[in-house]
């Protein structure tokens, strides 16, 4: 007779079907701590021996997860209302249109155990089909990356099936910069209005607009002509609005000022002072109230744009100006990064350098300079 197998191993039986099942312990129940056993099936003994098999070294290596039957539109939405405390409004409402509108009606159904990798390259080539675009595609891929990483880390996957799917890849928007002259067009054409500070900051400070919308008073430095960066304006969970941390601790710092920006900064503080609304922060409405960005962009950005003949481009592109034009006239990129508030240098280079064509000529002047005087020698 055959020797019984030994403890931990599992066990092997037929079925009447003619199935073979292996089943092994896999710890106990929370709550009744009683055992818990795990099912494999297999059509012949050795195909449920070899599954067994599997199994046994997936238990004992400690990378054995629980299989949770809860269906993905119920995970994503539990794990959304668990999170929600800790996010933004601009990222909750980011998350749940990507989970409500695109994740659920085509994934939804299946369980959060059961969902490979297959599921969502599929996912991602009907929504090409479709004809959503590859930066909205994106953003869905690091929604589902972010949640089931939270999957794993609660110990509901043993894996992320999002790394290991490739997703169509945007070709990154060259942002617009204005020259120097377009900039001292749309400087003068906001001359005289209660908002004109607003502009030379965003275009020589190359601050965040959340960051600008955020300035206090007591954030202003007005003895050694600075300001520090340390809160954000945010639309909040409830349509109000929110004043919270920069985009990253990174961001938090403090930027000089030009005699440029100290001057529009020192009118417009008494400007303010005139109206009379006593508002904590800089530039805000005549009731002393945040900034509405769409209000901001519709009555009064835009129109500044049309009257000083410029193109209609965003409000970030100032900071995208900002950023150019320190970088073109040779400011070294470690300051435009420090003033900018990017994590590292690479990110600033990353985004800007291709605008800089002089970088180049730089670089070849440079060399031409140090080895001028060296004869061409022969291949």
């Amino acid at each position: 007779m055959r020797a019984r197998r030994g403890r931990g191993e599992g066990s092997i039986c037929q079925r009447k079907d003619g199935r073979w099942i292996g089943a092994l312990s896999v710890g106990y129940r929370q709550g009744d701590h009683k055992r818990r056993r795990h099912i494999v099936y297999g059509k012949t003994k050795r195909e449920a021996e070899e599954k067994l098999s599997k199994l046994r070294h997936i238990v004992y290596s400690g990378t054995f997860v629980t299989p949770d039957r809860i269906a993905l539109h119920d995970y994503l939405r539990q794990w959304m209302a668990d999170g929600s405390a800790a996010w933004s409004g601009a990222t909750i409402e980011t998350y749940r249109a990507a989970v409500e509108k695109h994740i659920i009606p085509d994934l939804g159904a299946i369980t959060l155990q059961r969902l490979e990798p297959q599921h969502i390259q599929s996912f991602y080539s009907a929504l090409v089909k479709r004809g959503v675009g590859c930066p909205t595609i994106e953003k869905i891929h690091r929604v589902l990356h972010k949640a089931f990483e939270d999957a794993v880390r609660l110990e509901r996957l043993s894996r992320n099936p999002v790394e290991r799917v490739r997703r169509p890849r945007s070709q990154r928007r060259l942002r617009e910069a204005l020259t120097p002259e377009q900039v001292e067009a749309l400087l003068i054409a906001a001359e005289g209005h209660r908002l004109g500070a607003l502009f030379v900051l965003a275009a020589f400070s190359a601050m965040r607009e959340g960051e600008l919308f955020g300035l206090q008073w007591a954030d202003v430095d007005f003895t050694n002509r600075a300001v520090l960066v340390k809160h954000a304006l945010r639309k909040g969970r409830h349509g109000n609005f929110e004043l919270g941390a920069t985009k990253t601790e990174r961001s938090q710092r403090r930027i000089s000022l030009s005699r440029r920006e100290f001057a529009s900064l020192q009118l417009h503080r008494r400007r303010m002072m005139t109206e009379g609304h006593g508002s904590q922060f800089v530039f805000c409405t005549e009731r002393g109230t945040p900034l509405i960005r769409s209000h901001l962009l519709r009555r009064v950005y835009y129109p500044l744009l049309k009257k000083a003949l410029l193109p209609r481009i965003t409000f970030h592109d100032l900071r995208h100006t900002g950023a150019t034009l320190l970088l073109r006239e040779g400011v070294h990129p470690k300051a435009v990064q420090e003033r900018l508030g990017h994590s590292t240098i690479k990110t600033t280079l990353d985004l800007y350098s291709h605008t800089v064509p002089t970088l180049q000529e730089q670089a070849v002047a440079a060399l031409d300079k140090r080895f001028a005087g060296e004869k061409e020698r022969p291949a």
